[in-house]
């Protein structure tokens, strides 16, 4: 682990332990002192220097340490504030470099920025943090940034698949939505449904578009929804239904000039979050050149709604 005051990082997973009270998680604790160790350390860490780090900080003994490290990770996968990591396929690394990241505890978590963007912005929750909670909160996003890199994944060019919940997909589109302002006119959508089109991602969605940038919506479904005529009414966003096409399985996919997400949903499960197998591909050209032929025909072929 970097280099950290050890009050410091009791503070500063207090603070998140207070966001994820606010979001209503099961138990916060566990949960908190996983999340922060672990976006400081970054992805690779093993388990069990994550464990030592906690133990020490925490003055935890025996099994203790364990079984709530352990807890405090499987709520997050369930709360969508962290992703495992499936497969990665081919990545920009070296070969050393690949073999350290890719290696001990492989999961993803969510930008802490974002979490507390989504709290500020919701008008049910009044959540002010202080200037100590502030500077920890900075602290903490450059850490993440640093280990997970600008776009979160990890890796800047490559394919990885993950299983995760809604919310880590949506926060992490969130997160996307800042790069796209700088470098995407037009963001493809292909789906199935229309849930997505909800907070956290509305707000800042409908700020990208009137800041300019363009939407595409391909759905494969004609029913009709709050949602669908949320975005019918939106400034230059495009619905079209895919005639003959009806849904029989969940899946969305965005798309931009550097990025791809493809997710499918897993049918059946009793989370109160929907998990989702979904896969990403940053700055593959080919790949992005066949969805974009294939998205435009299937866009020629579909009826405006």
């Amino acid at each position: 682990m970097p280099m950290i005051d050890g009050t410091q990082l009791l503070r500063t997973i207090d603070f998140v332990r207070n966001l994820f009270l606010k979001r209503h998680n099961l138990d916060p604790t566990t949960s908190a002192q996983y999340y922060v160790v672990y976006t400081i350390s970054g992805c690779g860490s093993t388990f069990t220097s994550l464990l030592r780090d906690v133990q020490q900080i925490l003055d935890y003994t025996g099994y203790r340490g364990r079984r709530e490290l352990e807890r405090g990770r499987e709520l997050l996968l369930k709360d969508g504030m962290i992703a495992k990591i499936l497969f990665h396929y081919k990545t920009n690394s070296n070969k050393e470099k690949k073999n350290r990241i890719f290696r001990g505890e492989q999961y993803l978590p969510v930008n802490p920025v974002l979490i507390y963007d989504d709290l500020s912005q919701r008008p049910d929750t009044s959540f002010l943090p202080t200037d100590l909670e502030t500077q920890l909160l900075q602290k903490l996003g450059e850490y993440w940034k640093e280990n997970f890199k600008e776009h979160g994944f990890l890796i800047e060019k490559g394919i990885l698949t993950v299983y995760c919940a809604a919310p880590w997909l949506l926060f992490s589109l969130l997160n996307f939505l800042s790069i796209w302002k700088k470098e995407q006119k037009t963001l493809y959508i292909l789906t199935s449904g229309t849930k997505w089109c909800r907070p956290p991602l509305f707000y800042p969605l409908t700020s990208a578009l009137e800041e300019g940038l363009e939407m595409r919506v391909l759905l494969d479904t004609s029913k009709k929804t709050k949602e669908l005529e949320q975005l019918k009414k939106m400034r230059q966003v495009e619905v079209r239904h895919l005639r003959g096409e009806e849904a029989i399985t969940n899946r969305l996919t965005f798309a931009g000039s550097q990025y791809i997400v493809d997710m499918h949903k897993i049918l059946g499960t009793e989370d109160k979050n929907s998990n989702y197998i979904a896969t990403i591909y940053l700055s593959m050209e080919h790949i992005a050149k066949q969805f974009d032929e294939s998205f435009e025909n299937r866009w020629k072929n579909a009826r405006p709604l």
